[in-house]
């Protein structure tokens, strides 16, 4: 007999087997532990696995509900990103990187003369310039190994000492030793290293590849070896990062991947140039319209969460008239480190979809809505609803409220309220009718509506949609005398009862409930401008 999973083993199947970052969650959605792997699968499971357990470990492994992932394209990156999501969050199981002792830095003193190389693991208080984190104390040294030879400052221990120093002889010493360096040359220096930890190794390359030619020509083999060992090391060493650069701005990076008709799609979260948050969202494909699937879940994303500077999307998404509404900056990018982040959203999307590691309540309401469109017989997923309720006092203020539902969320961008005319006697077939007219003849129609109402509600709905020579499907969420939901009325008459556990009737339940709210709320509103 096959042992039943339990909830981590699926969890951890799930898992991507990829480098990067992951976040353990609490039952509250609190990031409790960040961590860093070559293989995050790997390192997770082992957690899990490890025997001889320390008490934080075991008290973090008991309170472990959930995690996300976040896949880099290098060690270097994912260690760049640990130590920015560490000081973002706070994680109550994580030995903070508040001074970041845990990897070494290169730092040039600003303070004397004839500046040095150090490797440092405390910052100092004294000015100066920083380049790392680095991965270990040997990658760090290997680095500074590499700076000393290609850009050579002050070596020797002591100043003036009268003579060249031994480095001085292999041409990793700036000479300071015997003899006075003008401030120009360290600041030539300086510039060059900065351009190396920028990426932009171009010209040191081929300079060094140069070198190597002119040993060889001369029969200066092992000088040529030299070089060339040189030149393998930048290679190994010097990886652009794309996890933390330089920018001012606040930018929003979109990408997906889709595959038989569902759709990954993911944001970075930039704040002046690190990444700080990511969000991702699977869902069916939108009218098999992959910007209008993306355009509606960055509506629901954006009620919740602050409009940055600028968003970046890929080439072949348009989405104009949405920068235009929410007064935000939209482009698009084909090279650079902001192309290259928009190919790494990709590749996790992609990662994602295909081991289907996304929340289980998205899941869950995925399933919901297939469930939906089936027992409706609809000739399509039901991706998009609206819920229509109406809402009144002493029936001289009258309104009616759409609330808006996208892949089983609701988008709180797209919720409508309408005043509807006074009436000599209450008649709730005229208000839907109304209601329909006011709203559809601007508003693109939603794979499904849902009335608050019964018959009369449904007739008044009809109506207002022959009128505007527009179809849609309908149905009625029907209450019983205890005001309570009770079934639902089809446009075509049928009732269909569903058990008040079904995950599909308390879905319906909560829709209902949500959106008369709404129009409560807002009718109350309504009525304090006018008193």
């Amino acid at each position: 007999m096959t042992k039943k999973k339990n909830k981590i083993e699926i969890l951890i199947e799930q898992t991507t087997d990829k480098n990067g970052c992951y976040l353990f969650k609490n039952i509250n959605d609190n990031v409790i532990y960040v961590g860093k792997a070559k293989n995050i699968q790997k390192r997770i499971k082992q957690h899990f696995q490890t025997k001889t357990k320390n008490a934080k470990t075991a008290f973090m492994l008991k309170e472990i509900n959930s995690w996300k992932t976040f896949i880099t394209n290098n060690e270097k990156e994912a260690l760049i990103l640990e130590n920015i999501l560490i000081k973002k969050h706070f994680p109550k199981f994580n030995i903070i990187l508040a001074d970041d002792q845990t990897h070494p830095y290169i730092f040039i003193s600003e303070k004397d003369k004839d500046p040095k190389y150090f490797l440092i693991w405390k910052k100092v208080k004294q000015p100066g310039t920083y380049y790392g984190p680095f991965l270990s104390k040997n990658n760090g040294q290997e680095v500074l190994n590499l700076l000393q030879t290609l850009f050579p400052m002050r070596r020797c221990q002591k100043n003036k000492i009268k003579k060249p120093c031994f480095y001085y002889h292999l041409q990793q010493c700036s000479g300071a030793c015997f003899k006075t360096v003008e401030k120009e040359y360290y600041q030539e220096i300086k510039n060059k290293v900065k351009i190396f930890f920028q990426g932009k190794i171009v010209k040191i390359k081929k300079n060094l590849q140069n070198k190597i030619q002119i040993a060889s020509k001369n029969l200066q083999f092992e000088q040529a070896d030299k070089w060339q060992k040189l030149l393998k090391k930048i290679d190994n060493l010097v990886q652009k990062q794309i996890i933390d650069f330089s920018d001012s701005k606040n930018i929003d990076f979109i990408n997906f991947y889709e595959e038989k008709k569902e759709i990954m799609i993911i944001i970075f979260f930039y704040q002046r140039g690190k990444l700080t948050f990511k969000k991702e969202g699977l869902f069916n494909l939108f009218n098999n319209n992959i910007p209008e699937t993306i355009e509606n879940f960055l509506q629901e994303i954006y009620t919740y969460h602050p409009l940055p500077d600028e968003i970046i999307l890929p080439l072949n998404i348009d989405l104009k008239t949405f920068g235009i509404n929410y007064k935000v900056k939209i482009t698009h990018s084909q090279k650079g480190i902001k192309y290259k982040i928009l190919t790494l959203i990709k590749k996790n999307a992609t990662i994602l979809l295909q081991k289907k590691a996304i929340d289980n309540k998205q899941i869950n309401k995925i399933k919901t809505l297939q469930q939906l469109s089936l027992i409706l017989n609809s000739p399509k997923i039901i991706n998009s609803i609206e819920f229509l309720d109406l809402s009144y006092l002493d029936n001289k203020r009258i309104i009616a409220g759409f609330t808006h539902y996208l892949n089983g969320n609701q988008v709180f961008a797209k919720n409508k309220i309408y005043q509807l005319s006074n009436q000599t006697q209450h008649n709730e077939k005229i208000y839907f009718q109304e209601a329909i007219l006011k709203h559809y003849q601007k508003q693109l129609l939603p794979d499904l509506l849902i009335l608050d109402g019964g018959f009369t509600q449904l007739h008044g709905a009809k109506e207002g949609l022959k009128k505007i020579n527009k179809k849609m499907q309908l149905i009625c969420l029907v209450k019983n005398k205890k005001h309570q939901s009770n079934y639902i009325l089809t446009s075509d008459k049928k009732k269909i009862t569903l058990p008040k556990t079904e995950p599909l009737w308390l879905f319906l339940s909560k829709i209902q409930i949500s959106g008369h709210l709404y129009v409560i709320k807002n009718l109350r509103n309504l009525n304090k401008l006018n008193t």
